[in-house]
């Protein structure tokens, strides 16, 4: 195609080529693209992570209040065990139940509350990260636009 006389379809196509820059449509090269990906995976992948560390956060406060949950259950057997049973111990005993009811009940309630801080705090960053991203890409679809508004429109030949 290096001269227009000797290809009669290229005059055609010039015409053609000539119309879509003159429309100024952003080109978008296979590199940008990959940019593109690139950074979306990114945020994804920073989003797990802070996923992940939210479910350890998680986790490690589920195991804390069944460690006390645990102790608080062989303190209570232990003291069955060495006290013998008779009305006085038997009072004990019941007293030592409700308060370890009372206990468990306030140590949910804890737990709870921080799980919920956890994954609200974790769901917030994750919606940072993804909207920044979003935004990213928006100013990344702008200057590739704007870029194109630089150039003039090319003549019909």
């Amino acid at each position: 195609m290096a001269d227009d006389k000797s290809n009669p379809a290229g005059p055609f196509f010039d015409a053609f080529r000539n119309f879509g820059k003159n429309l100024r449509l952003p080109t978008v090269t296979v590199e940008d693209m990959m940019a593109h990906h690139r950074a979306n995976i990114a945020a994804m992948e920073k989003a797990a992570r802070n996923t992940t560390e939210g479910t350890q956060a998680v986790m490690a406060e589920q195991r804390k209040a069944l460690e006390a949950t645990l102790a608080d259950i062989t303190e209570m057997v232990e003291k069955a065990r060495s006290g013998g049973m008779n009305r006085e111990t038997a009072r004990d005993l019941l007293a030592d139940q409700v308060a370890f009811t009372q206990r468990s009940f306030e140590r949910t309630l804890q737990t709870a509350g921080a799980m919920g801080t956890v994954m609200r705090d974790t769901t917030s960053d994750n919606m940072a990260v993804l909207r920044e991203r979003v935004q990213q890409g928006i100013e990344e679809l702008k200057s590739t636009i704007d870029d194109k508004d630089d150039e003039p429109p090319v003549k019909a030949k």
